[in-house]
């Protein structure tokens, strides 16, 4: 088995567990806005990811779920923070997301 394919195995196997805590920090009510923010573009990263194996496709979907899941935040966001750059972001990961169709 080459490196590559070695790394590529255990990025799938790490997918499951990185989209779980991801949606934890994007839905959790606590974390800073700029943790959850991170957390969405790594989600959004995992659904736009390359689908050429199983846990691709499984994590892709998981992660979709947590995107919508974090949508009424990001709405939340672009209403009300005081730091434009927060607002800004949050507004760009909206976009993107609405484009996932």
């Amino acid at each position: 088995m080459t490196i590559e394919a070695e790394v590529q195995k255990i990025m799938d196997d790490a997918l499951p567990a990185i989209v779980k805590n991801m949606r934890k920090i994007a839905t959790d009510a606590n974390a800073s806005a700029t943790n959850r923010l991170e957390a969405i573009g790594v989600l959004l990263r995992v659904v736009r990811g390359p689908n050429n194996c199983t846990a691709d496709i499984a994590a892709g979907r998981d992660a979709q779920v947590a995107l919508s899941d974090a949508g009424p935040f990001l709405e939340q966001i672009v209403k009300s923070h005081k730091s434009k750059l927060i607002r800004a972001r949050a507004i760009k990961l909206a976009s993107h997301i609405s484009k996932l169709g």
